[in-house]
């Protein structure tokens, strides 16, 4: 059996190294994203209402947006 010589060592080094950079090149490659950063209480709410009761709600936070939402709409289809 014959021994690897210097020139396949770096044919092998070069085909692992190529392989890894294509496996991460998602990462590697990505677009730099600028980060807003969050800000509690915005004035505008997701659906772009000013309203005094939306300013307290966490716009992460799902469950309390549409509890605000459904209370929202609730008030406004009752008849007076």
């Amino acid at each position: 059996m014959t021994s690897l010589s210097t020139s396949d060592l770096f044919v092998i080094a070069l085909g692992l190294l190529l392989g890894t950079i294509y496996l991460f090149k998602d990462k590697l490659f990505a677009p730099k994203v600028k980060e807003v950063p969050f800000r509690l209480g915005s004035k505008t709410n997701t659906l772009g209402s000013t309203s005094a009761s939306d300013v307290g709600i966490d716009p992460r936070d799902f469950v309390a947006k549409l509890q605000q939402m459904v209370k929202n709409h609730l008030y406004s289809f009752v008849p007076v």
